[in-house]
Parts: structure tokens; sequence; C-alpha cells
């Protein structure tokens, strides 16, 4: 078979960061766009032109971490390569890009009272420092390690310049760290189980707290005036909070307070599904993004105004790929809520808005009747979207979340498979900080569900395959969420009956790994499954796994013709069959294959490599 290119469909933004500043009498806003293919942007966009300036870094996938060090130099830390970055606003150039050794995220920053910009880490859970004028990084350590904490997830600068640290998710804890004497100290109980706070007049404010120097304990009364309680609880916004103004959160209001003021003044009143406030200027305007779009308010702007991020996307590998039966190819991007859907027939391409007020991104989706059933983390959603609707997410109307298995569980890992009986089963792993997982069991048409937590075991799920109707197998997982994989405990596959509430069998893989690509073909009437990068393929009613079918494949596999399994090894595509218990090849692609799709009017065979996408002819 032969690879026809059908383009790069998957165009995507994903923005994690936001600040304002002002360069040469203009402001603009600038923000952290993700791009794993060609590596992140800093897109500088002129609200009041509407235009944009798009300056791709030299390194890094995507950056939470985003800190304004003057009105001509930002830093900015990467995932999921761990870079500090320098970026000179005036030159429009990056000019200094230095490695944290061994670690894939930097989270955030906070200036410390050396001058150092300080950052946090995953997997190593490190503190981290950089001298600005040298690119000097030193690794600080990680005083929690032994407590099984992957993540420093936040850094917040203290009034004092003491480094508040925020470690998890094994063991939670927060310490301060001193640039003085490079100690670390825990962190007073009133303060344990915080995760971010902000620096205001000389306070550290924590949610609805105010600490002072040096000894973090409580302020009782607080330190400026409170909302009026009848109005509801409030927090204070440590994004928009600086030194001197502070920014409060109560319900959809937003406050604003300078010290010396004898009440907080309405900055905003936001609607429910506005979307994020990433950052302010001195003149009251706030600005924000909501998945694809910018908006401002404030001041005489006090209406919701969606604008398209100015300037396309650049093209992005796509998490999964499926056709429909009408030949739309669908997909999207890892992180970032939005789907594309390319027709294959006339070339008509679409990449949505974001499809939930959630952070995170689409895992799979089904598509039932010309309607996409999407799978979201990171709130556990399932999604309905009909392509051929009016769009009005904002008022949840289309797309619409029919049902939430989060906050307990929130990855979708094992995506989602349309059962004999027409319902939507997806398996999901559990929230940070937790072992375990659960199989959802949707009515597309309803949203009725069922639950099944934890089904052979408290680890995750990570795969699912409806057998006929009242049985599924299913695949758990080691892997968890913010924690270490399980060690000693093996992942499993076992046959559930729906009915009956149970499983009828288990079988049992000794290490450390993940049970994925659950299928059932209803042809042959058997199962496969993938393991160690390994295909097996058994009879579901008897749960007799042999000798492994397949020796090596590094991609998921997929039910392909009627009694075929189709799977990748590298660039390579193979079509195993159920029958003969043989694989030929179908084709090479130009590069290793990622996603692979089959189906639709033609019964064509669709393969995502990296940002392209092919149909095999």
């Amino acid at each position: 078979m032969k690879p026809i290119l059908l383009g790069q469909p998957c165009q995507a933004r994903n923005v994690h960061a936001g600040v304002i500043v002002n360069d040469k009498g203009r402001e603009w806003f600038v923000i952290t766009n993700m791009n794993e293919a060609s590596n992140m942007e800093l897109i500088m966009i002129d609200a009041q032109r509407d235009v944009a300036e798009v300056h791709r870094a030299p390194a890094g996938s995507g950056a939470w971490a985003l800190e304004k060090l003057s009105e001509t130099l930002l830093a900015v830390g990467t995932y999921f390569d761990g870079m500090f970055m320098l970026f000179d606003v005036s030159k429009r150039q990056w000019v200094k890009t230095a490695k944290f050794p061994g670690e894939d995220y930097i989270w955030n920053f906070g200036i410390g009272k050396d001058g150092r910009l300080y950052g946090g880490t995953y997997p190593g859970g490190k503190l981290g420092a950089l001298t600005v004028e040298t690119g000097a990084v030193e690794d600080l350590g990680a005083p929690t390690k032994a407590s099984g904490n992957l993540y420093l997830r936040y850094v917040s600068a203290l009034p004092d310049g003491r480094l508040f640290c925020q470690f998890g998710f094994g063991k939670p804890e927060t310490q301060v760290f001193d640039p003085a004497t490079k100690a670390f100290t825990k962190a007073p109980d009133a303060l344990q189980g915080a995760s971010i706070g902000v620096a205001w007049n000389g306070y550290f404010l924590v949610g609805a707290k105010a600490f002072r120097m040096p000894d973090l304990a409580e302020v009782t009364p607080l330190p400026f005036p409170e909302p009026d309680p009848k109005d509801g609880a409030w927090n204070v916004d440590t994004r928009l909070t600086d030194s001197k103004t502070l920014i409060l959160r109560q319900g959809q209001k937003v406050w604003r307070f300078v010290a010396g003021e004898k009440k907080p003044t309405l900055a905003l009143t936001l609607t429910e599904n506005s979307g994020g406030l990433l950052a302010r200027n001195d003149k009251g305007t706030f600005f924000g993004v909501r998945g694809q779009d910018y908006f401002t308010l404030g001041g005489r702007k006090r209406t919701l105004e969606l604008k398209r991020i100015p300037g396309p996307a650049a093209p992005r590998p796509t998490h999964f790929l499926r056709v429909d039966d009408r030949g739309r190819l669908w997909g999207g991007p890892t992180f970032g809520q939005t789907l594309f859907y390319l027709d294959t027939k006339t070339g008509k391409l679409t990449n949505t808005r974001t499809i939930s007020d959630q952070g995170g991104e689409v895992y799979d989706a089904a598509i039932v009747d010309g309607i996409c059933y999407a799978v979201a983390y990171v709130g556990g959603e399932v999604i309905r979207f009909d392509p051929d609707a009016k769009w009005n997410q904002v008022e949840h109307v289309n797309p619409k979340t029919i049902f939430r298995v989060g906050p307990d569980y929130i990855r979708p890992s094992a995506g989602v498979t349309v059962g004999d009986d027409g319902r939507l089963y997806a398996g999901w792993l559990a929230k940070y900080g937790e072992y375990g997982g659960a199989v959802s069991i949707t009515d597309p048409k309803t949203g009725k569900s069922e639950v099944l937590k934890n089904p052979l075991g408290p680890q995750g799920i990570s795969g699912v395959a409806p057998v006929g109707v009242g049985q599924a197998l299913i695949g758990t997982s080691t892997e968890a969420n913010g924690l270490s994989a399980q060690k000693g405990v093996p992942v499993k596959v076992g046959l559930w009956d729906l009915a009956q509430g149970k499983a009828l069998w288990t079988h049992e893989f000794p290490d450390v790994a993940s049970v994925y690509g659950l299928l059932y073909d209803s042809h042959t009437k058997l199962a496969a499954c993938a393991y160690r990068n390994k295909l097996y393929v058994f009879d579901p009613q008897k749960g007799e796994l042999g000798a492994p079918a397949i020796e090596k494949l590094s991609s998921r596999p997929i039910l392909g013709e009627p009694g075929t399994v189709l799977y990748a090894d590298g660039n390579t595509l193979f079509s195993y069959s159920l029958t003969t218990k043989e694989s030929r090849e179908l084709a090479k692609l130009p590069a290793k294959v990622g996603s692979i799709a089959y189906g639709g009017p033609e019964k064509r065979v669709f393969v995502a490599c990296g940002v392209d996408v092919y149909s095999l002819q």
C-alpha cells in the first residue's frame, strides 16, 4: 500500500502563562504557547490592534513558567526538556538557554533575595537556581525525595526573599529555602497543605490568610479589608497580585486593593465561563486566554469578547486518530482541549475552539452517528460534540459534558470504545496522589453512566474492550498521576461480567508496566492486548494467554478489517491475521508511526507520523 499525505491537520495552541510588557510605546500581552514538534513559542499580542508576533524558542515543548524580570527581559522554564531560557524583548531574541540536568519540567519561578531565579522541577522534585547574568544553573537538591515526592510543583517568593516550596504528591510537604544559608526548613504547620502564595505589602498571602515575616505566623486581623462575606468565600489571586496591588477573587467578582485604601474596588464581574485571567496592566485592564482565544476586560470594557489568537497555529502531532462512517478523520493534540476533523473527500479541515472549561487534553474519541464523544483529562469528562450543529461551548450546549467521572478519576488512559450495547466504555487513572482506576460506561444519548471502581484492584485502567453484550475486557497499569509506579504489584488483564459485578478470570503480568491496546474481534471471537511492546492473542472466554503472537510493536494496536489487527514497528505498518496467525507488511512510512485509524465508507487505513497524517491506498 502507498502512503498518501493528507496534510498536517492538528493545528492548535495550548497557552499556559502570560505577562504584560511595554516596548517602544506599545503594550504587549505575551503568552507561552506549546508546540512539541517545532518548539514552544512566545506570542506577543498587541490587543489594541489585534495583531501578534510569534517568537519560536530554541528549545522546550512548552512553558508553565514565565517571569517578567524587566520590561526588556523575560524568563521561561520549559517542559519536556527542563530548560531555563531568557528572551530579550527589545531585541526580539532568545539570549540564554540553560539545561537543568536530569529534569524534564520547570514548573514556575520565584526570585530569591540573592537575585537569582528559582524554579521547581519534575521528576526529581528539586529546586534549581539560575544566575541570570551568566546562565549558570545550580541544583539545590530534593529535600523530600525520601517521601516519594516527584514534584516541586510551586515555588513562591516570600517578602524577605526566601522561597516557599510545595512538594508532592507522595507525601506532600511545604518547606522554606533560604538563599543565604542554602538550607531548607519545614514550613509552619499552618502552611502545611498550602500550595502557592504571593508577597504583598510585606506579607505572604495564601488563600484567604496572611502571614508575617520572618516567622510566618498567621496575622489576625487581616492587613486588608475583606469583601463582604455575605457574597461568598474569597481568596487571593496569586497570579495577578504583586507587591503593591492585591487582587481578590470572590466567585465571579474580581476585587482590587492598594494599601492605604479604605476598601477594595470591584474591578470585574466575570461570566461563568470567561476563561483564565493571566495578566493585568496598571490601567485596570485584565488579559486572559480561553483555549484558542484571548480577551481583555476592565475599564469600560465589561462584556466578554473572545478573539482568536492572531496568526496561524503551527502543526502539532495528534494524540489519537479516529475515522467516522462519513469519512471524517478526527484527532486532537497532546495538551490543549481541542479537536480537529478533516473531511477526507473534500479536504476541508476544522480545528475547534476549546471543548471543555477544564485544562488538559482529549485522549480519545468515539464517533456514533456522526456525533463525536470525546474523553478528556484533566476533568474526567465525557464530552458530546455535534460538528453539524451550531457551536456554543461557552453555554455548555455544543460541545457539552454529558458525564464526569472526575474529580476522583481524571485521565482516560484506556481511551473510549463503543460496545455492542451502544454504550461508551472508557478507562481512567485516579486523581493525583492516588493509585487506582475506574471504568465508566455511558449511554451517549442520555449521559446515564455506571462506574466500576478499581475492578481488578487499586490500579489504573489502561485498556478496555467490550465483549459482546454484558462483558468487558479490562487491563491495568502500575502508573499513577503524580506518583512513581507501583512496585511489587503485578498488572492484570481480566474479563468482567457486568451482571455479576466480578471478574470471571484474571491473568497477571509480573513487571511494572501497563496492559494496553485491548481489542475484541467479533468476527473471530478472539481478543488481543499489548504488554511491554508485545502482542498477545487469546480467547476471552478462556483467559489463557500463552506466548506473544508478535514480539515487537511500537504503536497501540487497533482492529483493522474483520479478523485482523493493525500495528506498527518503527516506521513500518503491519496487519496481523487472527486466523492464520501471520503478519504482513502493509507500508513503510517516512517516519515513526504514532496513531493508526481504520474505517470510513471506503474502509481505509490512516496513519499519523509526527505532524503528518497519511492515508494508505
